[in-house]
C-alpha cells in the first residue's frame, strides 16, 4: 500500500517535470522569435529615421550654401 502511493507520487513529479521540460523550450524559442520579429521592425522604423535626418541635412546644407552665395552676391554688389 505504501508502494502505490509513492508511485502515484513519483509519476505525478515525473509528469510535471515532463512538462516543464516541455514548456520551458517552447517558451524560449518562442520569445527568440518575438524578439526578431520586433528587431526587424525596429531595424526598418531605424532605416527610416536615419534616410529622413540624412534628407533634412542635406536640405539645410544646401539652404546654407544658398543663403552664403546670396550674402556673398549681396557684399560684391554693394
Amino acid at each position: 500500500m505504501g508502494q502505490s502511493s509513492s508511485s502515484k507520487i513519483s509519476t505525478k513529479k515525473v509528469l510535471f517535470f515532463a512538462t516543464l521540460g516541455l514548456c520551458v523550450p517552447i517558451f524560449l524559442v518562442s520569445m527568440g522569435m518575438l524578439a526578431v520579429r520586433s528587431d526587424a521592425k525596429n531595424q526598418e522604423l531605424y532605416k527610416q529615421q536615419q534616410a529622413e535626418m540624412i534628407k533634412r541635412i542635406k536640405e539645410r546644407e544646401a539652404a546654407e550654401e544658398q543663403f552664403k552665395q546670396n550674402s556673398t552676391n549681396d557684399v560684391t554688389t554693394n
